[in-house]
């Protein structure tokens, strides 16, 4: 299990699926992949220690071709939290796998997204 995304030997110019599920990430450092992953599809991050505050403080809204996003089973919750901050450059998803965490009432303020089925 990695815990760091500086242990994460990989080709990220040409990336096109990220699957990240079950290690013991606690923030998505797109610091680390941002700019550099423009072919990024799929992002599967099930099963880590993520935070909601760790997403918002990263720049995960600059994936807008992202398809594929999985944040199940994290530490998410829905205390002080703007989805559509975190949402709204997605445009292109189809697939946002939420399960898993303590969100109550934020499902109800996903802003809606037409392409996703």
């Amino acid at each position: 299990r990695l815990s760091s995304w500086n242990d994460v030997p990989l080709n990220w110019a040409t990336l096109k699926t990220l699957n990240a599920s079950e290690n013991m990430f606690s923030d998505f450092s797109t610091n680390v992949i941002a700019g550099s992953s423009p072919s990024l599809r799929s992002l599967y991050l099930g099963h880590n220690l993520i935070t909601l505050q760790s997403l918002l403080t990263s720049s995960l809204t600059a994936y807008s071709s992202l398809h594929s996003l999985d944040l199940s089973y994290n530490r998410l919750n829905d205390r002080a939290f703007d989805a559509t901050a975190l949402f709204l450059n997605l445009t292109s998803l189809s697939s946002l796998v939420l399960s898993g965490n303590n969100l109550g009432s934020l499902l109800n303020i996903i802003p809606t997204f037409t392409t996703l089925k």
